[in-house]
Formats: structure tokens, C-alpha cells, sequence
């Protein structure tokens, strides 16, 4: 019973929250239509997705993230300032090696880059997902401590099979719902 109110009243965190889910290349990328059909339609958050021309080419057209979130996919810097907009949260999912070497060295060369360029670091939350020797590369391990040293939430990832794999979606919400009430000293509970 008490179980049922909790998840009644976390449900209720995001509603009218404006979270941009932030695609990048990865196979990791073949849950986010889930995850952004989960966040707009169960937990009634607006979201905006941004993705890189590797994202689109890992199997995951714009038309199906569009569908699941209701609005038009930013894929390329146009000259409007899409990459300027607020939001309540940035996630970065699935984060490869490239897209958080480039965040942790200001290099904005594309949708998402530049929307995490002009976002402020308590805003901005990375989910890793790679090959092992990509994560264990010490260039990375020190951008992602350099990250999380600026305040940015990195969700430390689950390694399985030399993997690096995401997490899966419940439990990424489950972040996020924490990250939004402000109970980011819980994280770890998660």
C-alpha cells in the first residue's frame, strides 16, 4: 500500500517538467523511444529530444522520437536558438566516449553538444554507455571526474560482457524523479 503512494506521488514530480532527452550513437539507443514515451506519457513531462547525425544513423529515426514525444527532433544546429531553450533537465542517453569528451572540453559542434554547452552543470545528467575500453580510457575517467567536480550528474553505469551498459530505463526515471524533487543526496539509495 504504501509502495503504490510513493510511486503515485513520484508520477506526479515530472508532470510539467521540460526535460530534453539528448540521443547519441550507441545500440543503447534502441530504448529510447520507451524512454521517452515512458517519461511524456506516464509521468506527463514535456520532452524535447536532441540528437546527433549518429544517433539517427544507430537505428532510431527523428519520425519515431517525434512520435513519442510529441514534438519536432532537433538534429542540427539551424540558426534558431533550439539549442538556447530551458529546461528542467538535460539527459544525455545513451552518453558515448565522444559526446562526454566533447562536453568536459566546451566543444559544441552539434545539437546536443551545443544544448549542453548552454546548460548549466546542475542541470545536465549523463548516462555512459560504451565498450569497456572506451570507459576505462583515463582521458574519459578524467573528463567524467572533471563532470561530476562542475556538478554535473554522471549515473554510473552497469558493466556486464566487457559492456558498459545503460540503465535500464525504470531506474534512470527513478534518477531523474530524485534529481527533480531535490533529493539528489538519495541517489545512491537507487
Amino acid at each position: 500500500m504504501e509502495e503504490n503512494k510513493k510511486k503515485r506521488n513520484a508520477q506526479g514530480i515530472l508532470e510539467g517538467k521540460k526535460i530534453a532527452l539528448c540521443l547519441t550513437g550507441s545500440i543503447a539507443i534502441i530504448a529510447a523511444p520507451k524512454f521517452a514515451r515512458e517519461l511524456r506519457k506516464k509521468h506527463k513531462a514535456e520532452i524535447q529530444c536532441f540528437m546527433t547525425e549518429n544517433a539517427v544513423k544507430h537505428g532510431v529515426s527523428p519520425e519515431i522520437m517525434k512520435s513519442m514525444s510529441k514534438k519536432p527532433v532537433v538534429t542540427e544546429l539551424t540558426g534558431s536558438t533550439e539549442h538556447l531553450s530551458d529546461f528542467d533537465l538535460v539527459i544525455v542517453y545513451p552518453a558515448t566516449f565522444n559526446t562526454i569528451n566533447k562536453i568536459a572540453n566546451g566543444i559544441a559542434d552539434n545539437a546536443v553538444t551545443s544544448l549542453c554547452g548552454a546548460t548549466t552543470p546542475d542541470k545536465l545528467f549523463i548516462v555512459p554507455t560504451m565498450n569497456l575500453k572506451f570507459y576505462s580510457n583515463p582521458i574519459l575517467q578524467d573528463n567524467l571526474a572533471k563532470l561530476k567536480k562542475l556538478g554535473i550528474t554522471i549515473l554510473e553505469p552497469k558493466i556486464e560482457e566487457r559492456v558498459v551498459k545503460a540503465t535500464p530505463v525504470e531506474k534512470i526515471i527513478d534518477y531523474i524523479i530524485k534529481i527533480l524533487s531535490g533529493d539528489k543526496n538519495n541517489l545512491l539509495a537507487l
